[in-house]
């Protein structure tokens, strides 16, 4: 919607200086500045808008790489879990299967 604005109101400065005379009135000279102004009023306030919005745009591209860093270590230590429960049950299944073996090598 700025952008509108801005764009109707180029049209309209350089629409009053393509058809300046030497002749014009104040009034048109005064417009002319007005718009001027305006313009420059409007540009400094979209550059700070833009400005914002780049500056979140980072933020959240830092939180997000630190998301999927986050992501990363949980899915490792989930793996390490896995591993670890994996032995485990390896290492029962093993003792479960060989009771006699344990009561043969403590005798």
């Amino acid at each position: 919607m700025k952008i509108d604005t801005i764009q109707q109101k180029s049209r309209q400065l350089r629409a009053l200086k393509s058809n300046r005379s030497s002749q014009q009135s104040p009034f048109i000279e005064c417009r002319i500045r007005q718009l001027e102004h305006d313009l420059v009023y409007m540009l400094s306030e979209h550059q700070k808008d833009v400005q914002a919005k780049l500056e979140l745009n980072e933020q959240r591209s830092r939180m997000l790489l630190k998301i999927m860093q986050v992501t990363d270590e949980l899915a490792a230590v989930d793996q390490q879990i896995q591993q670890l429960l994996s032995n485990k049950t390896l290492n029962t299944n093993i003792h479960q299967t060989n009771p006699s073996n344990e009561i043969n090598q403590q005798q």
